[in-house]
């Protein structure tokens, strides 16, 4: 009795550690995937298979054990002794703290411990099987997470059904209330907090937090902070696949539209860029006659802006080619280029309108912000001023310029709303170490267009020292080929690069390789916190840019 008593506490501490050092792990992926089906059966399965080779290594040992005259407790105490290295492994893991700790994720929690007493419950009715459950202690705590998620799904879809009808519900209760959707493969942060600065000066403005661009993020939003009180609701709308800007459009039914652009963002849920100009495209497609504002500098916007049936409101910049005092002008010799000979296999040569326009001339670019000159439907409007830092930026502002002519702003209020929009966070945030050393963190997310532009800022420093530090890019069609290309750019913009992870790193290399950089200048690091000292140490003769910051479960 005593032995048995013995042997199920070692289960049950086996079993407890296992859980600690494995399912934080997996809660934390599957937050981070979005809740995915797929994406968690995935990570589960993958930590099912490495579990294997302990599992295997205990059958073998019992097999062996067969055709000797060992006792029990023996075989017991050596397979405990497996699974303490197991455990020695998964400890090893980092341990992820990040985890939310929302209602659905609590009663996830709250499954999977039920599921876990009812299977302690089993072992303690058959405890004459320990060595059997023994065996396979390595991977239950992440089967039965699985099938608490999968137990979960209908209930969570039924739940997250009834809060985006509620929303829906609520919506139609303010008749009067005006919508402005903005959608984009990059840009629509930022567009929606200039927006939100200007618009707020006149009305009383509710737009969606942070990137709150989906269904549940909007329903939220809606459930939570729409009043009889809000007069204008911008909302952010973002896609990783064909169908989803459709779906938010005919969920929250905008009255004027913004595209800020398309570019090689998640192409490879989208299945090429043809897939992500299909469906940014949804959302004029859904406004028809209304009005919906492009951004001229891009190809695909402007093929969606001449193909627009509605109040078509273009967006573009007058350029010159000592814009900057950069070296390279990577953004800026694009659209010099672009601004030249447009040519597009469906188009000809395009000449930007004056009517139904704002334009922005006389661009001065710093590493403090942008001065520039605005046009409206060709006549002078404003001399504007803004803390954001680069071309982009320019352009953002004009896309909310154009919005606030819509909705009848002074130019004197603009030009306030302007001035109050100093930084966005992670989209080229620029601060200052007590060192006097500067970091822009552009690390909420990159593609090779939005590089070119980020990389053009960080050239605007004086500083002698330039360092980028970057684990690359990921979800575009190619990886291999369009982190060689970044790797051919920054080696234009920098002194020094710091790679994070290993993902990217052979390609990015190879890019820098072909462009003549010194690569004893590049260093690897398996993760950001890594690079944290050589931050901390570095002096005011130092600007770092981070470009990208891709999430834990890219390695």
């Amino acid at each position: 009795m005593v032995l048995i008593v013995f042997e199920l506490i070692c289960f049950i501490l086996m079993y407890l550690c296992d859980v600690v050092c494995l399912i934080p792990n997996l809660l934390y992926m599957l937050q981070l995937n979005g809740y995915s089906c797929k994406l968690f059966a995935s990570d589960v399965l993958a930590s099912i298979c490495k579990a294997l080779i302990f599992v295997t290594l205990k059958i073998i040992f019992v097999y062996i054990s067969s055709f000797f005259v060992f006792s029990g407790s023996i075989v017991f105490c050596l397979l405990l002794f497996i699974e303490l290295c197991h455990i020695f492994v998964l400890a090893s893991v980092k341990s992820y703290s990040k985890i939310k700790y929302t209602k659905r994720m609590k009663r996830l929690i709250f499954c999977y411990a039920l599921l876990a007493v009812l299977f302690i419950a089993l072992v303690v009715m058959l405890h004459n099987y320990f060595i059997f459950f023994l065996i396979f202690v390595s991977f239950l705590p992440s089967l039965l997470i699985l099938i608490s998620f999968f137990l979960l799904y209908p209930i969570e879809k039924f739940i997250g059904c009834y809060y985006i009808s509620k929303a829906k519900r609520k919506l139609a209760e303010y008749k009067n209330l005006i919508k402005v959707g903005i959608t984009g493969s990059y840009g629509k942060t930022s567009v929606k907090e200039l927006c939100n600065a200007i618009l707020s000066e006149r009305y009383n403005v509710l737009s969606t937090p942070k990137s709150f661009n989906t269904p549940m993020g909007i329903s939220t939003t809606i459930n939570n902070s729409l009043s009889e009180s809000t007069e204008i609701f911008i909302i952010e709308m973002g896609a990783k696949k064909r169908g989803e800007i459709k779906y938010l459009s005919k969920f929250v039914s905008p009255n004027i539209g913004v595209v800020t652009a398309v570019g090689r963002q998640h192409t490879n849920t989208f299945k090429g860029i043809d897939g992500v100009y299909s469906t940014k495209k949804e959302l004029p497609d859904f406004l028809k006659g209304q009005t919906c504002v492009f951004n001229l500098m891009n190809e695909y916007t402007l093929r969606m802006y001449r193909d627009y049936s509605g109040n078509a409101i273009g967006v573009y910049l007058v350029i010159k080619k000592d814009i900057m005092n950069c070296k390279h002008l990577l953004k800026t010799k694009n659209i010099v280029r672009f601004l030249k000979r447009y040519q597009n296999v469906s188009y000809r040569y395009f000449e930007f309108p004056k009517n139904n326009t704002v334009y922005a001339k006389n661009i001065v670019l710093s590493e403090n912000g942008s001065l520039f000159d605005v046009f409206y439907n060709g006549k002078f409007l404003i001399r504007a001023k803004i803390f954001l830092l680069g071309l982009h930026n320019v352009l953002n502002s004009l896309m909310a310029v154009a919005i606030a002519k819509f909705f009848g702003v002074t130019d004197s209020v603009i030009l306030c709303g302007l001035s109050k929009v100093s930084s966005i966070s992670a989209r080229i945030e620029k601060s200052i170490l007590p060192s006097g050393a500067v970091v822009l963190n552009n690390g909420y997310n990159s593609n090779i267009d939005s590089a070119k532009s980020s990389l053009a800022v960080l050239d605007l420093f004086s500083q002698p020292k330039k360092i980028v530090v970057t684990p690359g890019l990921v979800e575009t069609e190619n990886d291999v080929e369009y982190n060689e290309k970044f790797g051919e750019l920054v080696a234009k913009c920098c002194t020094d690069v710091y790679i994070v992870k290993k993902k990217n790193r052979d390609y990015i290399y190879a890019g820098l390789k072909a462009s003549g950089f010194d690569m004893s200048r590049v260093l690897s690091f398996s993760s950001f916190q890594e690079v944290k000292p050589y931050l901390n140490s570095a002096k005011s003769d130092t600007v770092f840019l981070i470009e990208n910051d891709l999430p834990d479960n890219f390695s």
